[in-house]
């Protein structure tokens, strides 16, 4: 039986495609400025030499190249996992959720249910 590799995940809800991104953390030999000019880029945390963030999938390839420019030392780049598709997807709708459920230090909640 052949093996098969996933190079691309595409999760739908509702029928419409889920966001898809690829994380990467990147050290460069010159210090990453400008990354978060770059379109697609999420979550960016730069520090000097280093860099961790979200590049949309249709983006990947400008994001590479500007940090291939930066001279790239060391690179890791992972796809997002299946929790991370659901907070992205239904993460305000459940922030809203946890707003409207008051929890008491019993774990009981305002709605007569026990949380937890």
């Amino acid at each position: 039986m052949p093996l098969l590799e996933a190079q691309d995940v595409t999760v739908r809800f509702g029928g419409k495609a889920a966001l898809n991104r690829t994380s990467i953390a990147v050290e460069t030999e010159r210090p990453v400025d400008g990354l978060t000019t770059l379109p697609g880029i999420h979550d960016p945390h730069v520090g000097g030499l280093h860099a961790r963030f979200d590049v949309d999938t249709a983006r990947l390839d400008g994001a590479l190249k500007y940090i291939t420019g930066l001279g790239v030392r060391s690179l890791t780049s992972q796809p997002p996992t299946l929790e991370e598709l659901f907070l992205r997807h239904y993460g305000d709708e459940l922030a809203e959720l946890e707003g409207r459920v008051a929890v008491a230090p019993d774990g009981s909640s305002d709605d007569g249910g026990v949380v937890g």
